[in-house]
């Protein structure tokens, strides 16, 4: 066996300690349950993103516009609309 060692707040460490508390799990359990994963699936069990300056652009674009975006009842509504727009 080896020993792996890594530093989080102490406010992470109480309330994820309950969860795993609660699934009869201690934190040593849960950490190498985790890495099995990852290794078993070659993958994050949850999803990691990195935006670029566009989305990151386009996302505050959004957020800023946020009045005047049209807004639909239904996807047929919206559908609609967009072949409406689509024939002008």
């Amino acid at each position: 066996m080896s020993t792996l060692s890594f530093l989080v707040s102490p406010s992470l460490k109480k309330e994820s300690r309950k969860i795993f508390e609660n699934l009869r799990i201690n934190m040593t359990d849960a950490m190498r349950m985790f890495l099995v994963q990852v290794v078993k699936r070659q993958a994050i069990l949850f999803e990691i993103r990195m935006y670029n300056r566009d989305t990151i652009e386009a996302i505050e674009e959004v957020k800023n516009n946020l009045s005047s975006l049209k807004r639909y009842a239904s996807s047929e509504e919206m559908f609609k609309d967009l072949a409406k727009d689509d024939t002008e």
